[in-house]
């Protein structure tokens, strides 16, 4: 019982985070540029990780 409990007091903690009330709508939106560097540096990080675990690319 104490498992359950357990489980459902964590259930509400996520969807508490899931439904800020506090976050505004500039806090989910970027840029064209911002988008554009989060992507890139993404690939270069893949890239250097897949190289260093031996996959040819």
């Amino acid at each position: 019982m104490l498992a359950l409990i357990q489980s459902a007091s964590e259930i509400c903690d996520r969807n508490l985070s899931d439904y800020d009330h506090t976050a505004v709508e500039s806090d989910l939106v970027l840029t064209q540029d911002e988008s554009e560097s989060i992507v890139t540096d993404f690939i270069a990080d893949l890239r250097a990780y897949l190289v260093s675990r031996g996959v040819a690319l």
